[in-house]
């Protein structure tokens, strides 16, 4: 999918990915972590 995204949807996917890692770094469980991503990507 990467191959056919354009260069934004790629910044928001570095982006979401890095907000992740940040997550998982705070010990956030999986599904909360999935709730706020999914509220963020919304916005």
């Amino acid at each position: 999918m990467r191959e056919y995204a354009t260069i934004e949807q790629l910044l928001v996917l570095a982006n979401i990915e890095g907000m992740n890692a940040e997550f998982i770094h705070m010990d956030l469980p999986q599904g909360e972590r999935l709730k706020r991503l999914n509220q963020i990507a919304i916005r």
